[in-house]
């Protein structure tokens, strides 16, 4: 090991030797920032060079020798390609003498090339094609002439095959023709988190009532991965805020500041002027665990509560309260028609 860390501090062999070193250290228990501590490499500088190192693996000897002395850089952006990609392109990369920022476009339009199920009518499995796709169909989409203009010639300077270039070229007509009505996109979204994809829980009815009311709910399981619930009477969703993701057999209680008040114990302010505010109560009957930092839901005189308990109740848990949500914050309706109200 102490070998290696010299050899590393003279900076002996190729970028290839010290990727293959890193990758040894590693593998022997050594940090990066030891390392680093040890050769002066950064841990950055370990990643690209072990990265790059796997790549040059794949590929044949006349491209590997050019990249020994000189192209981590450019090795390294080619993790990102399936294995079979990855020598062809570092081929085609070394062809046409490319930078790493060049690069980074290739292997873009080479990573969407891969992942389709086949390749597309007139274009083959070649790095040349998969550039000369993306500059096909980006510039059927593109009605500025001048953009058109150099998505073309970028096609046409790397396609690979006669075909794609063929498809290429008939695309010059667009240049000089009345642009086809363009087929418009679907309009396809896709949730990016879970607090976008609201859930739905079934109304029980309002508060104040009885505790069979909360037990005559049926459960209603969710249909994934939409959230969809089936089910008769009348549902709400909810914005899915974390407790409400966590949530395992929800049911919602309509009540106002005044009526929650009651079953709760203690004051809810209203926010609305002289009068009480509208209320949801969510209410999880899938947790009856009783601990120090949530209301229960429990029975007394045949009514429905919500209290808090600092130590274990020896009363029956029939729910947790989990949410108490507000409608939307707006002006006083009355106050909208009174122009000098708002001026004011």
């Amino acid at each position: 090991m102490s070998e290696l860390f010299a050899s590393l501090r003279r900076r002996e062999g190729t970028w290839v030797d010290w990727g293959l070193a890193f990758q040894q250290l590693q593998k022997e228990g050594e940090s990066s920032l030891a390392i680093f501590e040890e050769t002066g490499f950064t841990p950055s500088q370990q990643n690209q060079f072990i990265v790059a190192s796997q790549v040059y693996a794949s590929l044949t000897e006349e491209v590997a020798q050019h990249f020994q002395l000189k192209g981590s850089d450019v090795l390294y952006e080619l993790r990102l390609l399936p294995q079979e990609w990855r020598s062809p392109t570092a081929e085609f990369v070394y062809q046409h003498q490319m930078e790493p920022n060049t690069v980074r476009e290739v292997v873009k339009a080479v990573k969407y090339f891969a992942s389709l199920p086949t390749p597309p009518q007139g274009f083959t499995n070649h790095p040349g094609d998969a550039i000369a796709y993306q500059a096909w169909k980006s510039a059927r989409e593109v009605s500025d002439p001048q953009a058109k203009t150099r998505l073309i010639a970028r096609g046409l300077q790397y396609a690979h095959s006669s075909e794609a270039r063929m498809a290429i070229e008939r695309l010059l007509g667009d240049l000089v023709s009345a642009p086809a009505p363009r087929t418009p996109r679907l309009p396809t979204y896709r949730y990016e988190n879970e607090e976008s994809l609201p859930r739905l829980f079934p109304v029980a009815g309002r508060l104040p009532c009885n505790l069979a009311v909360l037990q005559s709910v049926p459960y209603g399981e969710e249909i994934a991965p939409f959230g969809i619930r089936e089910g008769n009477g009348a549902w709400v969703a909810v914005p899915s805020y974390q407790v409400v993701q966590e949530c395992r057999d929800g049911i919602v209680f309509l009540a106002n500041t005044t009526t929650l008040s009651e079953v709760i114990g203690q004051e809810v302010v209203s926010n609305a002027l002289n009068k009480p505010e509208e209320l949801m109560v969510l209410i999880d009957r899938g947790r009856l665990d009783w601990d120090q930092d949530h209301y229960f839901v429990v029975e007394e005189s045949t009514q429905l509560k919500i209290k808090w308990f600092a130590e274990q109740p020896t009363q029956p848990i029939y729910g947790t309260l989990l949410l108490i949500l507000r409608q939307k914050k707006i002006f006083d309706e009355s106050a909208v028609q009174e122009l000098w109200q708002l001026d004011e």
